[in-house]
């Protein structure tokens, strides 16, 4: 089985560096130009390796099921799943911000929340650091994301090849999650993932051994990690 990881593209929350904040928040223009590139793209790389979408399943948020329905124009053999659970983190008080007015607002979660970004700093130190009742605990937002992701595992053949149109936090923890289960990641930090807006990734899992293919290439990159994955020469 193959999961491939997309973050949606550009939306109106990404020109203004915000925080997750509205889930009703639209792809803007260029965003929606780059989805259409990039179904293209992928759908050609998909037939040259004979790669079939069994199925695309998508967080249910404006901007990713909008990525996942322009997607599905290009791929018409599949339907879409939408699961409330791949949702972004619900970041509280500071949701929908931007870091320049979190800077002001709250200097001290906007200063490590950069370092966080920076590879620097452990994301579980904001669940016990980080006083608001209202943000999501990484605990809790990591239980539903892989809880939700192991389903759609289990339920699939293990000759599947799906598409997931998710979030930067979402897909950034299903790779730790496979990152353990590989053992190459410690269970008692939570770092940064790169993962960009139309970044791709890519997962296998045969016989119960996962493996991560490629991390968060562009879609220029796409025809030479199809390739090499599938071993075309």
């Amino acid at each position: 089985m193959k999961i491939f990881l997309l973050r949606h593209f550009e939306s109106e929350k990404n020109i203004g560096d915000r925080l997750s904040g509205a889930d009703y928040e639209k792809l803007t223009p260029d965003g929606r130009r780059e989805c259409k590139e990039f179904s293209q793209l992928f759908k050609e790389a998909c037939n040259n390796c004979g790669i079939t979408i069994s199925e695309i399943d998508s967080a249910d948020s404006e901007r990713a099921m909008e990525t996942a329905k322009i997607i599905r124009e290009t791929f018409n053999e599949c339907d879409i799943n939408y699961y409330v659970n791949f949702k972004s983190t619900k970041a509280g008080m500071i949701a929908g911000k931007s870091f320049e007015e979190i800077r002001r607002q709250d200097p001290f979660f906007a200063k490590h929340y950069e370092l966080y970004r920076k590879g620097l700093l452990n994301s579980y130190y904001f669940d016990s650091n980080w006083k608001d009742g209202t943000k999501e605990s990484k605990k809790s937002f990591e239980t539903r994301v892989i809880s939700c992701f192991n389903q759609i595992v289990a339920r699939n053949d293990k000759d599947n090849v799906i598409l997931l149109v998710a979030h930067r936090a979402s897909i950034t923890a299903i790779l730790i999650h496979v990152a353990r289960e590989m053992g190459l990641y410690p269970e008692c930090f939570y770092g940064s993932v790169e993962s960009s807006v139309g970044g791709l990734s890519c997962l296998s899992i045969n016989k119960g051994k996962w493996d991560i293919d490629f991390v968060n290439i562009q879609k220029e990159e796409i025809t030479n990690a199809f390739n090499t994955i599938y071993n075309k020469s």
